[in-house]
């Protein structure tokens, strides 16, 4: 488990963007004159390790909450060292009175009305972009996409609830407006991920001989132990679904980079920096080779609404779904 979206700009934004330490309070984010981009020095340090042989990590909160905004504290990379280094003066208790001494100072000193409205507007994208990880099962995206776009391609039978939830969230989301292509950008996510699951759904079941989560399988539908006079016609129809199976996968990486690459630039810089981008690995194909495949909308794509459902898929409003 990462830190949640919403959860950094909670900590960054009740921080002032300042260092928590005791008589420090330097600015831990610098818009350089160069290249107009964030430096960004702070570093989100927990009070109660993630780890139970961690520091300060034999504690009674839960793992589920431990990457949370309740448990972290904003530093600069000096004094997350002191804190680290002298466990027995910065106890968790102690690190939990200096944030709150320290977000107070901020709250009296720093912060105007026109803060707390983009603090606001920041946590509501915040929130979107953690229903997308969460929807679209980013963290794991590596081993469920390369089951989805296989030659016989498997879904995890809790990927369509989960595309529910996050479709809904984006269908019923008071926008700010302020982030105009990121909102378009999670727009056709959610879009392409329900689209995707809509698909596969039209001719797939959970198989019980499949042992592993993914076992959501086509049904060959043109199969049948009896002959069949629209044979050619069924196979022919089970090999489109295939394709747009496919097809819906590729779009899907298209959808989920872009989405990225904005939340980077617009929202934190650090988004899946370490993961990098969402490629497809496919394959085997005939020659039993395994391919690796990146696939992106054009600037030009991204300029507007870059995704057109296919054909077989009639839009309903969401709650008919």
């Amino acid at each position: 488990m990462s830190i949640k979206t919403r959860d950094i700009k909670l900590l960054w934004g009740r921080a002032g963007a300042r260092c928590a330490f005791p008589g420090c309070g330097i600015k831990l984010s610098e818009t350089t004159s160069e290249s107009k981009s964030d430096v960004v020095i702070g570093e989100q340090a927990h009070i109660v390790a993630k780890e139970e042989d961690g520091l300060r990590g034999n504690s009674p909160l839960p793992p589920e909450e431990r990457d949370s905004y309740c448990n972290l504290i904003l530093l600069c990379p000096t004094h997350h060292t002191v804190i680290d280094k002298d466990v027995g003066t910065y106890t968790a208790d102690m690190l939990h009175f200096l944030k709150s001494k320290h977000e107070l100072w901020v709250e009296e000193n720093l912060s105007s009305r026109e803060d707390l409205h983009e603090m606001a507007r920041e946590l509501v994208y915040a929130d979107l972009v953690d229903a997308a990880v969460e929807g679209c099962d980013l963290e794991n995206w590596e081993v469920w996409s390369s089951y989805a776009s296989g030659s016989w391609p498997a879904w995890e039978d809790d990927a369509r609830s989960r595309a529910r939830r996050f479709c809904d969230k984006t269908f019923r989301a008071v926008w700010p407006g302020t982030m105009n292509e990121l909102e378009r950008a999670l727009n056709t996510l959610s879009h392409v991920m329900m689209d995707a699951v809509s698909v596969f759904w039209e001719h797939s079941e959970v198989n019980p001989k499949r042992k592993d989560r993914y076992n959501r399988l086509p049904i060959p539908f043109h199969e049948s132990p009896y002959p069949r006079d629209d044979y050619d016609e069924a196979a022919k129809e089970f090999l489109a679904w295939l394709d747009d199976c496919h097809l819906m996968t590729f779009e899907l990486a298209k959808a989920a980079n872009w989405f990225a690459d904005v939340v980077r630039r617009d929202v934190n810089p650090l988004f899946f920096i370490t993961k990098g981008r969402f490629a497809l690995v496919r394959g085997p194909f005939s020659d039993m080779s395994i391919r690796q495949e990146m696939w992106d909308y054009t600037e030009e794509e991204r300029m507007g609404m870059p995704y057109k459902p296919p054909d077989r898929l009639e839009r309903k409003p969401f709650d008919e779904e």
